[in-house]
């Protein structure tokens, strides 16, 4: 229920380094997180832009999805995550996404960091701490 139409799964590029560790969160919640960081980027993103999802394992688990999309203001990047604010028009979103995301982050004692530059792009980093 979670997969990605084809259209769009054939935009993302996937990129996993080896991960011995194992992660102290619940697979269907880190499930959601990662569809609503995957929407957002292909949201962002044109038709025949590419979306990476990257994931890295070391201090824990570092999960980066990267956009080239329009990009965001730093007063949109510092208000990215308020419960229902967001960049999309009207009725395209409620703006609970990344408000979820970092939730879930801070529930499981990780972060969640974006970056962003207009016209070029976003990236989001999830970081989570590897399981004690």
């Amino acid at each position: 229920r979670y997969r990605l139409r084809d259209s769009l799964a054939q935009r993302l590029d996937i990129g996993v380094a080896d991960a011995d560790e194992l992660l102290p969160v619940p697979a269907e919640p880190l499930r959601q997180v990662l569809v609503a960081l995957l929407r957002n980027a292909f949201d962002a993103s044109r038709a025949d832009q590419r979306v990476a999802l990257r994931v890295a394992a070391g201090d824990g688990v570092r999960v980066e999805v990267v956009d080239h999309g329009r990009g965001m203001s730093e007063d949109e990047v510092a208000r990215a995550g308020e419960p229902f604010y967001t960049t999309k028009p009207a009725g395209a979103g409620l703006g609970l996404g990344l408000f979820l995301v970092r939730a879930f982050a801070d529930q499981m004692g990780g972060t969640l960091r974006l970056t962003s530059t207009p016209g070029q792009g976003t990236s989001a980093v999830l970081q989570l701490p590897a399981k004690p």
